[in-house]
């Protein structure tokens, strides 16, 4: 189940979230990034630049679900996201 605009965001590095059969009937959104290599546990500076890419250009719910903790790094760009919308004076 897709919804382009619902307020849940999965982000899909690895297909963990697609394991989830009842979190999966929730209307939601992905944002595939399982073709980005170098992106477990420590994540280098390209693939870190186009994930963020991705996630700018789509937009995201208001909650997202990121997989595994292997993905921590994601919360830096959903904290810098959200800190623009807040306050887009200071960006």
């Amino acid at each position: 189940m897709e919804k382009a605009n619902s307020g849940i965001t999965f982000l899909n590095f690895d297909e963990t979230l697609m394991e989830q059969k009842t979190l999966l009937k929730i209307p939601h959104h992905w944002i595939d990034l399982s073709d980005i290599k170098h992106t477990n546990g420590f994540c280098e500076w390209e693939s870190y630049e186009e994930i963020k890419r991705r996630i700018d250009e789509k937009k995201t719910g208001s909650l997202v679900f990121i997989g595994n903790g292997n993905y921590h790094y994601v919360t830096s760009i959903l904290l810098e996201k959200s800190f623009q919308a807040l306050f887009p004076r200071f960006i």
